[in-house]
């Protein structure tokens, strides 16, 4: 059928079944491949099925513009403040820490970025110890691993397969979990029929499990649920634009009493060549109309729902997942701020990364170490320099614990290594600003810091 003679009503029809029509040939395919990911459902989906489904999701984590930003706000929520450590403040903590390999494999914002990348994707994050260096190694190089007899879920040794320099290597490691657990470390996996390997007792692998469910043995990837929808809201904008882009096309109704009539006036209209200013001439019965600017009517942001369950899979706000506040009926504060559940799970992930790195430290010997991420939200920086100013007017804070915090807060620069000097006015006069806090003797000049 030709695009310039079909009626509007034509051109929607045509599109809407096109529309209808993508999006159920997308969740026949992908709600195949879920129904066939599960062998058997109570251990969950098995590391070939892992294997298969994580380079789609890092494609789409690489260039699907819904993916590339539902996990940099995810990384952004829970590593964007990065992480604080303490109890490792000891030489041999912290030569191990800053050692450039560690930092670029656990302990840097990028690491950081990976390792939420790596849960967004294959839902499972393996890090291997090797005496003091970690080595974070992707799921495509597990080659095989043993559970616990009465339990799937607790992994015991991991087979590592990996090439490097045209040189292949192949290698069992206990679980950190396992290796701590005092239970009796076995030298040799055996797989049956007479075949026995090595385990090399000197490493151990930490694991991170996303999405994982009771006696499941792997977890799940952040974004496997938000396929089928991403898939569906992008065809549903390009077949939005198509729709546009067809509309553009129609600018004049004819109505003619016969279908030869409609026919000649087609023809008529083809060869106008787009003149501007023309004399319309038509015999009694035809009615020539303008159909207006129906490209401009048609709304891409009916798809919303479709983008909204892409958002709820991702866990974040979808106004943040499309940028664009208006386009939710939201507003530029409501998009500046995160509700409530929203918080709380990005809250509950970063406990679960804090559990995740507290067994890495021990395992270098920080027994003590503690992880804890800084507040997703924080007040403005006026009210939490009010906040410091109350407690240090109530004797809970220092002058130099005070000015820390202040100059933290508003990026200050530190070029001394003391508050400054500050002259108080005699007993009974009046508080001002720059007046000493501290509790020394009112009246007197401080000039502890005048050499400073």
């Amino acid at each position: 059928m030709d695009m310039d003679t079909i009626s509007l009503e034509e051109a929607k029809r045509i599109v809407e079944e096109a529309i209808n029509d993508r999006i159920l040939d997308i969740e026949r395919s992908q709600w195949t491949l879920i129904s066939g990911m599960v062998t058997d459902e109570s251990a969950g989906p098995t590391l070939d099925n892992l294997k298969q489904i994580a380079p789609k999701l890092r494609e789409l984590a690489g260039s699907n513009p819904w993916h590339i930003r539902g996990a940099n706000l995810r990384n952004a929520y829970v590593f964007g403040r990065g992480v604080n450590y303490t109890g490792v403040d000891k030489p041999r903590f912290q030569n191990i820490i800053t050692n450039p390999r560690n930092k670029a494999a656990l302990f840097s914002a990028d690491a950081y970025a990976v390792a939420n990348k790596a849960s967004f994707c294959t839902g499972n994050f393996l890090v291997l110890k090797k005496r003091d260096r970690f080595i974070v190694v992707p799921i495509e190089q597990i080659a095989n691993f043993t559970t616990n007899p009465d339990d799937p879920s607790d992994i015991w040794y991991i087979k590592r397969e990996w090439s490097t320099n045209q040189r292949d290597y192949a290698e069992w490691y206990p679980t950190a979990s396992h290796k701590t657990s005092g239970d009796p470390l076995r030298k040799t996996i055996d797989l049956g029929g007479g075949q026995v390997e090595p385990v090399n007792l000197e490493g151990e692998f930490y694991i991170r499990h996303s999405n994982r469910q009771d006696g499941w043995t792997w977890g799940m990837p952040d974004s496997f649920g938000a396929v089928v929808w991403t898939e569906a809201y992008s065809a549903y904008l390009k077949d939005n634009a198509l729709l546009v882009r067809a509309l553009s096309k129609i600018a004049w109704k004819i109505t003619n009493t016969t279908t030869a009539g409609a026919g000649a006036s087609a023809a008529t209209v083809r060869d106008a060549g787009g003149a501007v200013g023309g004399v319309a001439s038509m015999a009694a019965g035809n009615q020539l109309q303008g159909v207006g600017v129906p490209s401009a009517q048609v709304n891409m942001g009916n798809g919303q729902p479709l983008i909204a369950a892409v958002a709820a899979t991702f866990g974040v706000p979808v106004i943040a997942l499309l940028s664009s506040p208006g386009e939710t009926g939201g507003s530029y504060g409501s998009a500046q701020t995160l509700d409530e559940p929203t918080l709380k799970t990005m809250t509950e992930i970063q406990s679960s990364w804090a559990d995740f790195y507290k067994p890495i430290l021990e395992g270098i010997g920080a027994k003590d170490a503690f992880i804890e991420f800084p507040a997703i939200q924080t007040d403005p920086a006026y009210r939490r320099i009010n906040s410091v100013v109350l407690a240090h007017k109530q004797g809970l804070v220092h002058d130099d614990e005070g000015r820390d915090a202040v100059l933290s807060i508003e990026d200050i620069p530190r070029l001394h290594d003391a508050p400054p000097k500050r002259d108080v006015v005699a007993a009974g006069g009046a508080i001002n600003p720059g007046d000493n806090l501290s509790g020394r003797e009112q009246g007197v000049t401080d000039h502890s810091v005048d050499n400073e």
